[in-house]
């Protein structure tokens, strides 16, 4: 949230996400310049934010303190794209301590927030975020003194200002390296760093609790008493060295109470070590579990492949077979062919029977067909006559062997429509002779000719003979389609009609395949026709095996494939668990050391409490004696000159140096 949009000017955060989030929030917005004055810079997060500026043309400036943790991190390409960057190195108890970032000279980042890993993630920080010209305009200028002020001048105190008591920036030990057992002990993260400091600040409670003030004031009442003769001054650093040891001694209660808030540090400290190594476990092996499943779902994949393809191999051998069966019933077919070439010559001999058998047929045929158009030409005729005349009807018989007599007695047009009514059905019937399709041959041969036609004819020759009947006052009522199929003369003509009709087809139908078979020509190229066919359908039948079968070894192909892909899927899957026992064993080790390596900086801690020659005690003792310097330095500032001031000051800090030679070995 950007609370510098709002309308307050100033903000405080103090969640290091949340700071490191606003950071570069701003930073993006920035469009003119940037000024970064920044003792510790270990964030790569917010490094990137600044190359991003400078990308854009925006005028980079960045100034850090020039020591090793501000080597960790790239600085080429952010000078690559522009900014300017200046190292300041410590000298003594002077160092570049500076945190804030300037933005457009309008907006203001400070406080205790350096940009380092450690004040993101462990320290307890803060950042202020203001508009406010009376927290810009000093900030401004002091930048613009870092960039004016040389080296030297910054790594030295300046002579007309008083001198400053040692920093507890170290807190206890100058620096992050420890001396154990003759070896060096360095902290290696910004985690070790960060205890080093917390111990430093419990020690600092024990070894520092003096009044600064108070040696202050003694060391100008002793410069004032000796008239700042400097051979008097190692005198003042034995009292003090003294009256320092003597608080060590006295105060048990005190080092005791230290020596509990260092286990209580360190137990905590121990605990968020094997949470740390357990918390890494945990991590690796979900993500182990996580690369497993993914190769696992890769394996369900691959094997739902290799059923399928399995299935599709089946079905194509399947396929296969089947084809390789009609191949061979090919086969057995053309050597059936070729053996069926028995032929049966087609004479008259053999044959007279089926010609009488027709002969007889055709005749009752015309017979029948001459009898029904007879009745419909001239029965009704012939009875409104003889009812005219006051003779007598006669019944009408559905078959009568005179009516072929009469017709040809009509005249020639009775003779033609005679023939035409006579030989369409025989014709139609006769169908298989002029047509080889078999709808053909069914609907013309059988349903036209055999049944429609004669059930045509037997329901006009059913009403010529009900309309003679009822002129002869033999029955009473109308004829009609329905009461025709209760009369008996519609079923004599249908019956009498449709099957000799039959028997007509299928022996004319024999008879014809007998001249078939009897004929060598004709068997011959039936034969060849049919051998022709065969083959046709072998080369067909042969081309489909052949596409069938490579299909099947392109399927027998991807199976192999996706066998290997599930093996080396498996073999991915012990790498994954190899690499990850080396991992564990690697972060096992990694916890172990950076365990034993903190307890040793615990240990130095604890033994500096019972130590009071230690480093930490020396530190502490420099820093009372920078007190005690500063008392000297206020007398002799007030008193002499400038060059005597300066001359005697080297005197006693030659004295100094060697009372620390005598005295803190």
């Amino acid at each position: 949230m950007n609370l510098l949009a709002s309308t307050s000017k100033t903000y405080v955060l103090t969640s290091g996400k949340e700071i490191q989030a606003s950071i570069i929030s701003e930073l993006s917005k920035a469009k003119h310049s940037v000024k970064v004055a920044m003792a510790w810079f270990t964030d790569p997060v917010l490094l990137q934010a600044l190359e991003a500026c400078a990308s854009k043309s925006v005028e980079v400036t960045l100034v850090i303190a020039d020591n090793e943790e501000n080597t960790k991190l790239d600085f080429g390409n952010l000078e690559s794209n522009g900014a300017k960057l200046k190292r300041i190195a410590n000298k003594g108890y002077g160092l570049m301590h500076q945190k804030y970032c300037i933005i457009d000279d309008k907006i203001a980042i400070t406080g205790s927030y350096n940009w380092t890993n450690n004040a993101l993630k462990n320290n307890n920080e803060n950042a202020v975020f203001s508009k406010e010209k009376e927290v810009l305009n000093p900030l401004v200028s002091n930048f613009t003194e870092l960039m004016n002020t040389s080296a030297e001048q910054l790594k030295a105190p300046l002579e007309d200002e008083p001198i400053e008591e040692s920093s507890t920036s170290n807190l206890g030990i100058n620096t992050y390296e420890l001396q154990v057992n003759g070896r060096v002990l360095k902290a290696e993260s910004d985690d070790e760093r960060a205890f080093i400091d917390y111990l430093n600040q419990v020690t600092t409670e024990l070894i520092d609790d003096y009044d600064v003030k108070q040696i202050e004031d003694f060391g100008r009442s002793l410069a004032s008493q000796t008239h700042g003769n400097p051979a008097t001054y190692s005198t003042g650093l034995d009292q003090i060295y003294n009256e320092y040891r003597k608080s060590l001694s006295l105060d048990d209660e005190k080092k005791r109470r230290c020596v509990n808030l260092l286990k209580t540090a360190w137990d905590d400290r121990e605990g968020l070590l094997k949470e740390e190594a357990n918390s890494s476990l945990r991590k690796q092996n979900a993500e182990l579990e996580q690369e497993l499943s993914y190769l696992d779902q890769n394996i369900r994949q691959e094997e739902e492949k290799d059923l399928d393809l399995k299935q599709a191999i089946r079905k194509a051998e399947d396929k296969l077979g089947h084809l390789k069966s009609n191949k061979s019933a090919l086969k057995a077919e053309e050597d059936l062919l070729k053996d069926d070439m028995i032929i049966r010559p087609f004479t008259l001999k053999n044959t007279w029977y089926i010609f009488v058998l027709l002969a007889f047929l055709a005749t009752y045929l015309m017979v029948f067909y001459s009898s029904a158009l007879y009745i419909l030409l001239h029965a009704k005729e012939e009875a409104t006559k003889a009812l005219l005349l006051g003779q007598s009807i006669p019944e009408v018989h559905v078959f009568m062997p005179e009516a072929l007599w009469l017709i040809l007695d009509g005249g020639f047009t009775e003779i033609v429509f005679f023939g035409i009514f006579f030989i369409i059905p025989l014709a139609m019937s006769l169908s298989f002779l002029y047509t080889k399709k078999i709808w053909v041959k069914v609907v013309v041969g059988w349903i036209l000719a055999v049944f429609t036609v004669d059930i045509v004819i037997a329901m006009s020759v059913s009403s010529a003979i009900h309309d003679v009947n009822l002129l002869a006052g033999r029955i009473e009522g109308s004829w009609d389609y329905l009461s025709a199929f209760g009369e008996l003369n519609f079923w004599k003509v249908l019956i009498f009609g449709a099957l000799p009709m039959m028997l007509f087809k299928l022996v004319s139908q024999g008879l014809h395949e007998r001249y078939l078979e009897g004929n060598i020509e004709i068997k011959h190229t039936e034969l060849k026709h049919n051998l022709r066919r065969l083959k046709e359908k072998g080369q067909e039948l042969a081309q489909e095996m052949e596409a069938c079968e490579s299909e099947t070894k392109d399927l027998v192909l991807q199976r192999e494939q996706v066998s290997f892909q599930i093996a080396k899927i498996e073999e991915q899957k012990q790498s994954f668990r190899r690499s990850w026992e080396d991992e564990k064993l690697s972060l096992e080790a990694d916890a172990l050391s950076k365990l034993q390596r903190n307890k040793r900086i615990y240990e130095v801690f604890n033994a500096n409490i019972n130590s009071a020659s230690s480093a930490l005690s020396k530190d502490r003792i420099i820093a009372r004696m920078a007190s005690y310097l500063q008392g000297w330095h206020l007398y002799l500032s007030e008193i002499f000159s400038r060059e005597e001031m300066d001359r005697r000051l080297t005197v006693i800090k030659a004295n100094e140096q060697n009372w620390i030679k005598d005295n803190l070995k």
